[in-house]
């Protein structure tokens, strides 16, 4: 959400569920097990686009999409700390990124054609920043999560520094802004549906967690927002 250069994407559901032990996946493997389908179809691009378009463009846009699959199934998870994960959510999960994996790689691969001066296109430098940001914004609020908790602690904790200084779910406001700066990019139908899929995923997490935190800490600063800055 491991990097076979070459392999088809019709073979990664294979690849994941042999981790799959228990009735409960650890916190920390289940976002490897649900993510890990993603990353071949997303690296297909790369690999297929010579013999589909023969454009380094196009390869790089797959990249951007497999390098932040790649950091949320291989890296992150195990730098979190928690309680187990649901082998339901689990399984659903996967579903979910085997489906979209094959989407946005198919329509990259299949059906999108750019100018030879895209890069130099406001969408793609737009688009790209926006990507860059909200990938900024996601690693560093993460980190600032994972600092919250010592080992073995699953209580929650008022998050500090960084964009929680303005919104209770700045790891979420990343997370959107990182995926529509790469439907911008890419000017694709099924990127744009992807990222408006995020927000109406995780945009509700984030004004429930706020609400939650106000509920629960007295001292929990009245200013913050819940997701976008002084907005919302």
């Amino acid at each position: 959400r491991g990097a076979q250069a070459t392999g088809s994407g019709s073979q990664a559901p294979f690849l994941a569920p042999w981790f799959i032990l228990t009735r409960q996946s650890g916190q920390a493997l289940a976002p490897t097990v649900q993510g890990e389908p993603k990353c071949p179809c997303k690296d297909s691009k790369h690999s297929w686009s010579a013999e589909a378009h023969k454009s380094l463009l196009e390869a790089g846009q797959g990249h951007r999409g497999w390098a932040k699959a790649f950091r949320q199934t291989f890296i992150y998870p195990f730098f979190t700390r928690g309680r187990p994960f649901p082998l339901q959510l689990l399984f659903f999960g996967m579903l979910f990124c085997i489906y979209n994996g094959f989407l946005q790689g198919y329509y990259l691969i299949y059906c999108a054609e750019y100018p030879n001066d895209w890069c130099t296109d406001i969408r793609f430098t737009s688009g790209l920043l926006l990507f860059l940001l909200g990938m900024g914004i996601n690693i560093h609020s993460d980190l600032l999560l994972r600092q919250l908790r010592k080992p073995g602690e699953v209580t929650y904790k008022i998050p500090q520094g960084g964009l929680f200084t303005y919104v209770s779910g700045a790891n979420y406001f990343g997370e959107i802004v990182e995926w529509f700066g790469f439907a911008i990019a890419t000017w694709s139908l099924p990127a744009f549906a992807f990222a408006f899929f995020t927000l109406c995923c995780i945009g509700p997490r984030a004004y429930h967690h706020h609400r939650y935190y106000l509920k629960t800490f007295t001292d929990y600063p009245k200013s913050r927002k819940a997701l976008i800055p002084f907005v919302f």
